[in-house]
């Protein structure tokens, strides 16, 4: 009795060495076959987390409406906003006002109350009690002509 128990566990483990290495020379030829082996399918599955975190490069937008200054609670505000001719999706909303950035400020203070076109980046500002806000990262600012 005890040689036919011996017996059949050597024959247990013998068929599971068997099935360990047939299980490895699949998994082999499984990744023959696709043509992509660990290293890369790791290396794409890392570039491809990493993109979806990475924030998307902003794009130039050119913006016409009246230039205006604006206040908000406790100073949350660029001191400026921009009142589109229309309303204009940004970041998937539409916006019928954005706040402005834009280092020169005596150039602001001559267009005040103007009809502008402004070119720049879509940006974002975090405030206390606004939350994020978009703002428009001015790059270039001139008098547009009177509305048709």
């Amino acid at each position: 009795m005890i040689s036919t128990l011996g017996s059949a566990i050597i024959l247990a483990v013998s068929s599971e060495r068997t099935i360990v290495r047939a299980s490895r020379a699949a998994a082999r030829q499984l990744r023959s076959r696709c043509g992509i082996g660990t290293a890369r399918l790791t290396a794409s599955l890392l570039l491809a987390l990493a993109s979806s975190y990475l924030p998307a490069q902003a794009q130039q937008q050119t913006l016409t409406g009246r230039l205006v200054r604006a206040m908000a609670i406790g100073g949350e505000s660029t001191g400026w906003a921009l009142e589109l001719d229309e309303a204009t999706n940004i970041d998937g909303k539409q916006a019928n006002s954005i706040q402005v950035s834009y280092r020169k400020t005596g150039k602001l203070e001559k267009l005040e109350n103007k009809r502008v076109t402004a070119t720049g980046k879509i940006t974002h500002r975090q405030g206390v009690e606004t939350g994020e806000q978009p703002v428009l990262s001015v790059s270039r600012l001139k008098e547009a002509k009177a509305a048709p």
